[in-house]
């Protein structure tokens, strides 16, 4: 292959110019980068052990199945997360107004309303600090 490379060199001179004794280095840089070896790589691999670029790939499967297994099993958690907050929320709020309506029966109006425009006050606190720091987050 130099042999071959010094060729096209010297046919690149043009034949005027004399002949004298040079030394020509060739030299050939590589960059490769992603998740597995460069296939030239695996080939030097196999020289070593022909069990080894199978095993490479095998294992760079399984871990990818296993990455995408936690990544679906937080999102899930994310989703049961956000449902039983929402059925707790809304059990709560049926027992506030419950309360209120036994208070309203016993003759207590007024601190039925008190009851229920604080619990609608926090919870509209909570849920506008909520929208708050989700646009806070996006936005950084």
């Amino acid at each position: 292959m130099k042999n071959k490379q010094a060729q096209k060199v010297q046919a690149q001179v043009p034949s005027n110019v004399p002949e004298r004794e040079s030394n020509v280095t060739l030299e050939k840089h590589s960059y490769y980068e992603g998740p597995l070896p460069h296939p030239q790589i695996l080939s030097e691999y196999k020289e070593v052990n022909p069990t080894f670029p199978e095993r490479i790939m095998d294992s760079f499967e399984s871990e990818g199945k296993h990455r995408r297994a936690i990544e679906n099993k937080i999102v899930n958690f994310g989703f049961t997360n956000q449902i039983v907050g929402i059925l707790a929320a809304l059990i709560a709020i049926a027992m506030v107004f419950y309360v209120a309506i036994l208070f309203m029966e016993k003759g207590h109006a007024t601190e039925a309303s008190a009851i229920l425009c604080t619990v609608v006050i926090g919870l509209a606190a909570v849920f506008l600090g909520r929208k708050i720091g989700e646009k806070n987050k996006t936005e950084k």
